[in-house]
């Protein structure tokens, strides 16, 4: 079975049937998110606060650091100095000055200009949880 035609089959249930099995289309807005939260960790394997961090590192870090958070996204080839290597930095421990770069950019560590701050445009409790979903991907293989 592709890929494609498993995530469709994937969202037909999220869709239909677990609202369909929590008590009808008139589910409470409880059991839609209790639905919603058990569909996130069954395709994810990931808790609310990751998934949200998810989402923010598809959209703002991806493109250079790569899905897996190696610095091999799909511009790092073009960056002198690479992406830095989110692993080797959750290694480090050093969870402020992640949450410096992600405020300020890379400049507020002192490094290059090349990763920009996102101070405004993603709040303190979204670079937490931006941070949670760096720690997830250093674990992964």
């Amino acid at each position: 079975m592709r890929a494609g035609t498993r995530l469709q089959i994937v969202t037909l249930l999220a869709v239909w049937v677990l609202p369909l099995s929590l008590g009808g289309c008139h589910g409470t807005s409880v059991e839609q998110d209790v639905a919603s939260k058990a569909l996130r960790e069954s395709l994810y394997g990931l808790s609310p606060v990751e998934y949200q961090g998810k989402k923010l590192y598809e959209h703002y870090c991806v493109i250079c650091h790569g899905a897996q958070g190696r610095g091999d996204g799909f511009n790092a080839y073009t960056l002198k100095p690479p992406p830095a290597d989110l692993a080797a930095i959750v290694a480090q421990g050093d969870d402020a000055g992640m949450l410096k770069v992600i405020d300020g950019g890379s400049v507020a560590i002192g490094k290059s200009p090349l990763c920009p701050p996102r101070k405004g445009a993603v709040t303190p409790e979204d670079q937490k949880s931006l941070v949670s979903y760096i720690h997830r991907l250093a674990v992964k293989p």
